[in-house]
């Protein structure tokens, strides 16, 4: 069996217990926690990188955390997500200021209804938005419309609309700024 990379590539023959690897060299060595942590997060490693998270000495850098928590939203990976949203210091929100957006809104962007409801129940915030530029800014519940003729985005707008206080419109349009 050979161990694959997250982009589906084969990478290296199975060793029984390289998985730990990493957290062995740390801890057995004195190998750099964080900087094995940024090798985790160049190699879009989120698993490693969260178990890495947990070993002492792991410097509790909110750019880590907040990598983590929008690569669990992007991948629609519930497991992940709950890994990330149990580190302390994580604000579900970060990022609505940025071009990349908040974690909700990645989650609606790839049509991961599950996602999306597991953040709103962690206090995500509905009207948190990316700015796009001159289109205005768009809410988790906009980037799920533009695509409403697909099932799985009908569902991120059914949850959204379940968390918000009035029911969303449809629409294609940005909101202005």
């Amino acid at each position: 069996m050979l161990l694959r990379s997250n982009k589906g590539k084969e990478v290296l023959p199975q060793v029984q217990g390289l998985d730990s690897l990493a957290p062995r060299l740390i801890q057995e060595c004195s190998a750099d926690v964080d900087g094995a942590i940024d090798l985790g997060v160049e190699n879009e490693d989120a698993q490693v990188v969260m178990q890495l998270l947990q070993l002492p000495g792991a410097k509790q850098r909110k750019w880590v955390k907040q990598w983590l928590l929008r690569r669990a939203a992007i991948n629609g990976d519930l497991p992940l997500l709950e890994g990330a949203l149990a580190l302390p210091g994580l604000d579900v929100n970060d990022g609505a200021e940025s071009s990349v957006g908040p974690a909700l809104l990645l989650a609606a962007e790839g049509g991961h209804a599950a996602v999306c409801q597991r953040l709103l129940q962690a206090r995500a915030d509905l009207s948190m938005a990316a700015r796009t530029g001159l289109r205005g800014r768009w809410t988790a519940a906009d980037v799920a419309a533009l695509r409403a003729s697909r099932p799985e985005f009908q569902e991120v707008l059914h949850v959204l609309g379940q968390f918000g206080n009035q029911p969303f419109a449809l629409t294609a349009m940005a909101r202005a700024p």
